[in-house]
């Protein structure tokens, strides 16, 4: 059985309703801002540094990853991975200190509750990481 958001359109290889649920979240965002009375340049900054600081996250995530990955061939392999963990925290480090002044002093708390939200999910539905995994190798055909 698919995963509700994962299941991928077997004509396209789009996953339609993660996509349709993205951008009902995109819409609902955008409305509130608007609502709100927020400049669309605030809205474009706001949502971007959110994107930016989660897109950091996940290059330091994926450097570890391949760091694993790459370590069992050779252990001179994780010299780029490890380089790329701490150019990734470097930038990482120097946006969220010094705090920035509201409301971009917020965005690295929502990231992490984001992030958080994500591990609880994993722990909490059972088989959760091999339903995304077996997802993933039918996908991609690995």
């Amino acid at each position: 059985m698919a995963i509700w958001p994962g299941s991928v359109s077997a004509v396209t290889g789009v996953p339609r309703r993660a996509l349709a649920l993205e951008m009902l979240i995109g819409l609902i965002l955008l409305t509130a801002f608007r609502l709100a009375g927020t400049s669309a340049l605030n809205v474009f900054f706001y949502l971007a540094t959110i994107g930016v600081l989660s897109l950091l996250v996940m290059y330091m995530l994926t450097n570890v990853a391949a760091a694993r990955h790459l370590g069992r061939r050779s252990l001179g392999q994780v010299v780029a991975p490890a380089a790329g963990v701490l150019i990734a925290g470097f930038v990482l480090y120097h946006n969220v200190w010094p705090v920035p002044p509201a409301p971009y002093g917020f965005f690295p708390y929502l990231v992490l509750g984001w992030l958080l939200a994500g591990l609880v999910i994993t722990a909490v539905i059972p088989g959760f990481s091999a339903k995304v995994d077996d997802g993933f190798e039918r996908v991609t055909g690995s």
